[in-house]
């Protein structure tokens, strides 16, 4: 019954399926603007204005690119002892999903002044320490076992006034299943064909159909599935 506030890219394609509503207002999100760290500040206005908030703090599935951009509003937060549980999936990075599907695992399609880091920050930012500092209750996940325990204590202490920063380690490999459709095959057809990833080559193979493709000699490839990390070997060209 909490209040959920969807803000992160990569985990927008995968939770909502898995949230049941219940009442109005009870989802929120950006709309159509596509916005990045809206959601600190929208779970700030969503706890000041529901009186039950306390009872069932408000959630939050940020990115960490999100939480980079607009994190240190979580002081107000803080501040005002609001009820709100950040959960950040954090991937290292912007879109970082993507070198597996067409930069490469080590961004070799890249420019060279863009191949030592790519989309990528400097790995394994700690919000959850960041947060506590700023009178935040912080959570640290590395294990899916450790998911359950972490949200337990984050809402006890969201409960009891103090917000809460869940800093989830996700694969990176894993990306918005937008990106497995013909609009982003098209988007990165910049891209050689001889640098492209095993899994982007699958990609643009399947979804740009009407390309010759035998008379090329490229033979036929399974689809890939979006829910599937990609393994070392499908992260190369």
């Amino acid at each position: 019954m909490n209040r959920v506030v969807m803000d992160g890219y990569t985990i927008s394609s995968f939770a909502p399926s898995m949230i049941r509503c219940r009442y109005s207002g009870q989802y929120i999100d950006c709309g159509e603007q596509s916005g990045v760290g809206h959601g600190v500040g929208m779970a700030i206005g969503a706890a000041f204005a529901d009186p039950e908030a306390y009872k069932r703090p408000i959630v939050v599935f940020m990115g960490d690119s999100g939480m980079g951009l607009a994190g240190y509003d979580a002081e107000t937060a803080a501040r005002y002892k609001l009820p709100i549980v950040y959960v950040v999936t954090n991937n290292n990075g912007w879109f970082t999903g993507m070198k597996y599907l067409t930069y490469g695992k080590n961004w070799e399609a890249m420019g060279r002044q863009d191949q030592p880091l790519g989309y990528e920050f400097l790995p394994d930012l700690r919000y959850d320490k960041i947060s506590e500092w700023m009178g935040c209750h912080g959570e640290h996940v590395t294990e899916p076992s450790q998911i359950r325990p972490a949200m337990e204590r984050a809402f006890k202490a969201a409960e009891g006034g103090k917000p809460a920063v869940v800093n989830v380690m996700v694969d990176p490999s894993v990306n918005n299943r937008e990106c497995y459709t013909i609009i982003y095959t098209i988007l990165w057809g910049h891209v050689p064909w001889d640098k492209l990833p095993k899994r982007g080559k699958a990609l643009r193979r399947n979804l740009l159909f009407a390309l010759p493709w035998d008379e090329a000699g490229v033979p036929p490839m399974p689809m890939p599935d979006p829910w599937d990390p990609v393994p070392e070997e499908e992260a190369t060209p």
